[in-house]
């Protein structure tokens, strides 16, 4: 019996230089900051954080780009909607766990809930093999 070995790539990462990123954070008056942030999410402070090169280098060997996460042998890992949130300083509001799974919601509760007109729902909400949902396109156009 033999474990099938996941072939891995040569990566090398490498540090950028953000020193004028910097200058340009340092610059920022409070309230172009706010704005950019506002905008932006707080990714400027990750402007703040170490990178560690190897570690870096030793993750990009596991990263899985059509699941968008890190594959290892027993598990998966990826930010949680918490953590996007945090990065973004667009926390989640603290809300009751969703109960209704297999149920199809209300078409007035979603144009409420995720703010789109009637029309643009009717266009995509559509219903492929016997679930009723939006495409994946579609929302990730909506979310950028």
């Amino acid at each position: 019996m033999s474990l099938d070995k996941k072939k891995t790539l040569q990566i090398k990462a490498q540090l950028p230089d953000v020193k004028s990123l910097k200058t340009f954070n340092g610059q920022l008056t409070s309230m172009t900051r706010d704005h950019f942030t506002l905008k932006y999410g707080n990714i400027l402070d990750l402007l703040n954080i170490p990178v560690q090169v190897e570690a870096v280098t030793s993750l990009a060997q596991f990263y899985d780009p059509p699941l968008r996460c890190f594959t290892f042998q027993d598990f998966q890992l990826a930010p949680t909607l918490e953590e996007f949130g945090q990065i973004l300083n667009s926390p989640r509001k603290k809300l009751v766990p969703y109960k209704g799974i297999g149920q199809v919601p209300k078409l007035k509760d979603l144009v409420l809930l995720l703010k789109i007109s009637t029309d643009d729902l009717n266009l995509h909400f559509k219903t492929e093999r016997g679930y009723p949902g939006f495409r994946r396109d579609y929302l990730e156009k909506k979310a950028t």
